[in-house]
């Protein structure tokens, strides 16, 4: 791959997190209710129990990458 390859590479626009592209089609309450669970520091096991019912693709150890990386940061 040449520099340029490289380059135009590196430019593109990262791609979101899987857990926040999920939180975000939610509703604002449910948002909101996923925001204040976390920052209270309740248990991401449950978090991620019920999130699960609701289609959240991902698992508690993908969810808690997204809490450190995405939402703590």
């Amino acid at each position: 791959m040449s520099i340029r390859e490289q380059l135009a590479e590196a430019a593109k626009p990262k791609q979101r997190c899987t857990c926040c592209a999920w939180v975000a089609t939610q509703s604002a309450d449910d948002r909101k209710a996923i925001e204040e669970w976390v920052a209270e520091g309740k248990s991401i096991e449950a978090l991620v129990r019920v999130l699960r019912n609701e289609g959240l693709p991902v698992g508690p150890v993908q969810f808690r990458r997204h809490v450190r990386e995405c939402v703590r940061s």
